[in-house]
């Protein structure tokens, strides 16, 4: 079974259990609201109970949507910030609704969830954000920091693989996009803000 749909069918929720007490990380709302712009509109994919949506819609007080394959998680994200717009849905399917409104969002985030996606929806996920994306904008990832790709079993689910990669180079492919900022943090994961420049 597609792995979106694993996480939409309940083990979504169960990662919400296990992370629900965990503080939030604060460098990845301080590497975006340092960056000089006023974004009218805000998609984060897996944005779990919005704890970051939330932080960036009291900062910048602009439309904020978040995605997440977790009810429970979006229950808790709706209880906590009523202002957000919040959508029960899979990743994939989820941004090619959004694609149907070319350049919506001024910063897109992937909050720590594209090393679960499969590897056929990873490619369309950075061709949908590329679509509704505006020009100028923004797209910050939150994921692992390696060197190498590397592929292993999802401890918490048999039949699930983690995929750790350098995600941001996807989009950096692509002349259009140019590296803004990146850190590593000390649990080992990288927070990249890649910016659509357009054709140098």
């Amino acid at each position: 079974m597609n792995q979106a749909r694993i996480f939409f069918n309940g083990e979504g929720d169960k990662w919400h259990e296990r992370n629900r007490k965990s503080e939030i990380n604060y460098a990845v709302v301080d590497a975006i609201t340092g960056l000089d712009f006023k974004p009218n509109s805000i998609l984060e994919i897996g944005c779990g109970s919005a704890r970051y949506l939330g932080e960036l819609h009291r900062y910048y007080g602009c439309r904020c949507v978040g995605i997440d394959p977790s009810a429970q998680a979006l229950a808790q994200g709706r209880k906590d910030n009523p202002a957000l717009i919040l959508r029960h849905d899979m990743a994939v399917t989820a941004m090619s609704a959004e694609f149907a409104h070319l350049q919506t969002h001024d910063l897109i985030v992937f909050g720590f969830c594209l090393y679960l996606l499969d590897r056929e929806d990873v490619m369309m996920a950075v061709a949908f954000s590329d679509g509704i994306l505006r020009k100028g904008g923004y797209i910050a990832i939150h994921d692992f920091d390696v060197k190498e790709p590397k592929k292993a079993p999802y401890k918490h689910k048999d039949g699930v693989f983690t995929y750790k990669m350098d995600y941001p180079s996807l989009w950096l492919a692509n002349p259009e996009y140019s590296l803004v900022f990146k850190t590593t943090t000390a649990e080992g994961e990288a927070i990249t803000i890649i910016r659509r420049t357009g054709w140098p």
